[in-house]
């Protein structure tokens, strides 16, 4: 049940153990110089009471208040090496969920909305954090305090200590009725809190649809459901702490009057002295804190572990790499691929083929069209090119200048390292234009100019507030379409690569704008003394294919045709008729949407 919790403590918190070790010292001294108090307090009454001379009286005064100070200063400095390590321990499960993420493939990050993943590495890690740090100075203070204080309370007298067990005894037994509750509420607290996020990450992101369509009332609703929601579970957890967290402070009220209704008649007989009596109830007044935040601290322990629970959860997701630790060198050179029988369905609809019995050729340094209408398979066939999902072992072979081997046994890293790569849908960060090109990489300003003047983005610039030091917005809200392509095309012009994936990049630019990029994705790496890169340049515009060397053509997930742009609009089949129409003014404009 406390797996989780264990588990952070042996891989993270443990790490920092000599901070721990100094804070639980500290501690010790603290609560050792807090039972002494009460004796010292005892010893003056018990003077006071007998006549004893002055200088006694006042060295006792003067020995609690040097120990009075000692617990402040003391009682700071474990607070403080016991705080620092939590937070050590936050940075270093934000730094390993991050990194896993990244590391995850899309197929096994489908599990987990933005939200929820947000939740997690924001919301979970906090109170965790608030576990190791706060929490375990908690447990361990009140396991300190109470047995020293209770080896004290038994040697004044044991006949008030077992008294004064008896309230705290039920009051720990009764305890236990909330533990559950309370965890299995946060469980409930956390997931909603997780759906408010994703419901409120989706908003922003679509603000535009929302208002255009003036759908801001149902989105409202929306929001107000899940926010009730939260607060339900909120006030339940809230109603349930306020019970049971000053529990303890109530049993230790009532073993006070333990002590005045039984250690009262002992004093008047003699059993006990007046000074004992005062020492045992300041023991009892000194344990109220550790006793009433024994209720708060099951609440920390509880969200702690459901909290942690949550993030291993995502930790523990296993990265879709089959090269695993023992991965093959990648072919030298230009990169091409040999698929043989490649078949392809989404772990979502497994039943439904997205590819079937592909099998074909990508030369080394040669550029390939790919054809097709929508669905009929262009996209997957680039997810699986590029590692985006994988495909069985056996079925795409990556092939250089030295040979071939399976790309599911490469390592990824360095095979997306040769790689660039343009999705059908470019994302853009909230960062300077020219970070977004370069993403990464050193920065060359030559580079980046060649790169933008590639891309046709060099015109741009000069309507842009601060030129390629704009800020582009959220997902580059302040582009427009065609720029928001460009700009991702300069990117992949940007970076060295021996492998370059356009997915109908020029679906949003002018035929004007097309035929400058078409003229210079022609010339990429053919310059004198280079290898050119191979390239895969998918799109619906047959016109952006026509300066490939071979043209593919697929259809409902299958091979249907294969040639030159030239060969292909002489012989009837789904690339001529869409030369036919695309070439017709009339139908031009309604093919191109």
């Amino acid at each position: 049940m406390l797996e989780p919790i264990w588990r952070v403590y042996r891989q993270y918190a443990l790490t920092y153990w000599g901070w721990y070790l100094a804070g639980f010292l500290c501690l010790y001294g603290t609560n050792w110089l807090s039972v002494k108090i009460p004796l010292e307090l005892g010893k003056g009454i018990d003077l006071l009471e007998q006549g004893g001379a002055s200088s006694e009286v006042i060295a006792a005064a003067l020995t609690i208040g040097w120990m009075g100070l000692g617990v402040i200063v003391i009682r700071t400095l474990s607070r403080v090496l016991i705080f620092t390590p939590g937070r050590y321990v936050e940075h270093d499960l934000r730094r390993a969920v991050f990194d896993h993420v990244l590391k995850l493939q899309k197929v096994d990050r489908q599990a987990f909305s933005a939200g929820d993943m947000v939740s997690r590495t924001a919301n979970d890690i906090t109170i965790a954090r608030a576990l190791v740090g706060f929490g375990t100075m908690q447990v361990v203070n009140v396991a300190v305090a109470l047995g020293l204080t209770g080896h004290e309370m038994w040697k004044l007298s044991p006949k008030l200590t077992l008294y004064a067990a008896v309230p705290v005894v039920l009051g720990v037994l009764a305890m236990q009725g909330g533990i559950r509750a309370i965890f299995t509420l946060t469980r409930k607290l956390q997931e909603l809190l997780a759906d408010l996020s994703e419901q409120v990450l989706a908003s922003f992101q679509g603000v535009g649809v929302v208002k255009g369509f003036v759908a801001q009332p149902a989105f409202e609703k929306r929001f107000e459901e899940r926010s009730e929601g939260l607060l339900r579970a909120g006030v339940r957890l809230a109603m349930i702490g306020g019970f049971f967290q000053p529990l303890m402070g109530v049993a230790a009220s009532i073993a006070l009057f333990f002590l005045l209704a039984v250690g009262g008649p002992l004093a008047i007989e003699g059993d006990v002295s007046v000074g004992q009596i005062a020492a045992f109830a300041a023991y009892l007044l000194y344990i109220v804190p550790p006793l009433r935040s024994m209720g708060w601290l099951i609440s920390v322990v509880q969200r702690g572990r459901a909290s942690l629970e949550r993030i291993f959860g995502l930790l523990d997701l296993s990265v879709d790499r089959p090269e695993r630790d023992k991965p093959q060198a990648l072919p030298s050179g230009s990169l091409g691929f040999r698929i043989r029988g490649l078949d392809f369905s989404y772990p979502d609809d497994s039943d439904a083929f997205a590819l079937q019995g592909l099998s074909l050729e990508f030369q080394p340094g040669e550029s390939t069209g790919i054809f097709g209408l929508t669905g009929c398979g262009k996209t997957t066939l680039c997810r699986l090119l590029t590692r985006v999902f994988n495909a069985e072992p056996g079925q795409i072979e990556l092939v250089g200048a030295d040979g071939a081997v399976d790309l599911s046994a490469v390592d990824l890293d360095a095979y997306r390292r040769r790689l660039a790569v343009v999705p059908q849908v470019p994302f853009l960060f909230t960062e300077t234009l020219a970070e977004n090109v370069r993403l990464g990489s050193p920065y060359d300003e030559t580079r980046l100019r060649e790169a933008l003047q590639s891309a046709a983005m060099e015109r741009d610039l000069h309507q842009l507030p601060d030129g390629d030091q704009t800020i582009v917005g959220e997902r580059g809200i302040l582009l427009s379409g065609g720029q928001r392509q460009r700009v991702a095309l300069a990117r992949a012009l940007y970076r060295p690569a021996d492998l370059i994936v356009l997915d109908d990049v020029l679906s949003a630019v002018d035929h004007g704008t097309e035929n400058q990029l078409v003229q210079t994705l022609r010339g990429v790496g053919r310059g004198e003394g280079h290898t050119p890169p191979t390239m895969i340049v998918v799109s619906h515009r047959v016109s952006a294919l026509a300066h490939c060397d071979r043209i593919v053509v697929l259809d409902q997930g299958r091979l249907i045709d294969e040639g030159r742009h030239s060969e292909l609009i002489k012989r009837p089949g789904l690339y001529a008729e869409a030369w036919k129409k695309q070439s017709d003014p009339a139908t031009s404009q309604e093919v191109d949407a």
